[in-house]
């Protein structure tokens, strides 16, 4: 069974208020964090993503089988067909 994801290649941070920005040098906001996300967020040290692993993300962050709860993902299992690059 294949589920399909988007791999993004954007960058995501966050602010000490729960902002979600998302973007390059023009930042742009698409979510507040709930105070309880926000508390994990800034507890938890940040770190790079090793080669040749993946951190995939769904679009619902509440409600999406994604790294939040597997981890990151091998290069070697992900299969599929690129159908559009930005």
């Amino acid at each position: 069974q294949y589920s399909m994801k988007i791999i993004d290649g954007i960058v995501y941070e966050y602010d000490e208020a729960g902002n979600v920005w998302k973007g390059g040098p023009h930042m742009m906001r698409v979510d507040v964090l709930e105070a309880a996300e926000r508390q994990r967020v800034f507890t938890t040290p940040s770190q790079p993503i090793p080669p040749g692993k993946y951190l995939m993300l769904g679009d619902n962050r509440n409600n999406s089988s994604d790294s939040h709860h597997w981890g990151l993902l091998d290069a070697n299992r992900i299969t599929g067909k690129v159908l559009f690059v930005r």
